[in-house]
């Protein structure tokens, strides 16, 4: 393994495999899980571009070992059986996302921070080697308390359980298992949101009657609000300014003169008030 002859007997390093570490993957990964991988999985995990494989090496010796693909959004439609990656609300075009295959630590190395800072570096290389990295999703046993408990706080990372697959594993005797699917969103990426449900908030994904809430996409709504409605704000009050200051003089042309300068319209001069003349006195005549 790379830089695996520099490791001291006490010092745990975290290094990039070679594809001639395959058996070696193989072998680890096999006497910890109950499902065995070919070399050349692992061959293909150490050197091509679209997996980031990172082992930890102490004395030497593999303790530890993280396996991460990468996919392009618009070309996952052919693994939407197997992966959830639909979660994504409207992704911003190119995006792509990660999802965690495999992860072990050997048993005299648990509970030391190896999985934890394995996760850390194989997520890092994810997304560096990715710049259009939009979530990374990981599954695991729903029945695992314990795993379930160090993916959504135990490994320092904002995991975030979105739901479950149902019979995602297989067990002895024919029998299966669900899991528990997890995302890590990156980029401002956005997970679908859901409808409560009435079993207690566990959502079935594979549920084709599931209400999903589709948000607008974070870019979207960046347009919008820094771009759309300040150009219409500024349009309006330009607008505005424009019927105040050009037709306001033309109402004043055409209407009634109401200015101080201007003269008073012609009035009638106003009724004199009516007089009663005495009537004159007549000789002879007497009053009563």
């Amino acid at each position: 393994m790379a830089s695996s002859t520099s490791a001291s007997a006490n010092v745990v390093q975290y290094v990039a495999p070679l594809p001639s570490d395959a058996a070696a993957l193989a072998v680890f990964f096999g006497g910890i899980l109950p499902i065995t991988y070919p070399d050349a999985f692992f061959r293909e995990a150490a050197s091509s571009p679209t997996f980031f494989t990172r082992v930890a090496v102490c004395g030497g010796r593999l303790v530890g070992a993280v396996v991460l693909k990468v996919w392009d959004l618009a070309a996952a439609s052919g693994v939407g059986k197997q992966l959830p990656f639909d979660l994504l609300a409207a992704p911003a075009p190119g995006a792509t996302v990660a999802c965690v295959l495999l992860l072990a630590v050997g048993p005299t190395y648990r509970r030391m921070g190896v999985g934890s800072q394995l996760l850390h570096e194989g997520v890092t290389a994810a997304d560096a080697g990715s710049p259009s990295l939009h979530a990374v999703f990981l599954m695991c046993r729903a029945g695992d308390a314990g795993v379930r408990a160090f993916y959504a706080g135990g490994c320092a990372l904002p995991f975030a359980e979105v739901g479950v697959w149902p019979g995602h594993y297989s067990l002895e005797g024919g029998a299966r298992e669900d899991a528990c699917v997890l995302a890590l969103p990156l980029r401002e990426a956005e997970l679908t949101e859901f409808e409560p449900t009435s079993s207690g908030g566990v959502v079935n994904l594979l549920d084709p009657a599931l209400a999903r809430k589709r948000r607008m996409p974070a870019w979207q709504r960046d347009l919008l609000l820094y771009y759309v409605l300040p150009f219409s704000v500024v349009a309006l009050l330009f607008l505005v300014s424009y019927a105040l200051v050009v037709l306001g003089p033309l109402r004043g042309i055409s209407g009634p003169h109401t200015g101080s300068g201007a003269p008073p319209p012609p009035s009638s001069p106003p009724p004199k008030p009516a007089t009663f003349a005495a009537a004159p006195r007549r000789g002879g005549s007497h009053e009563l």
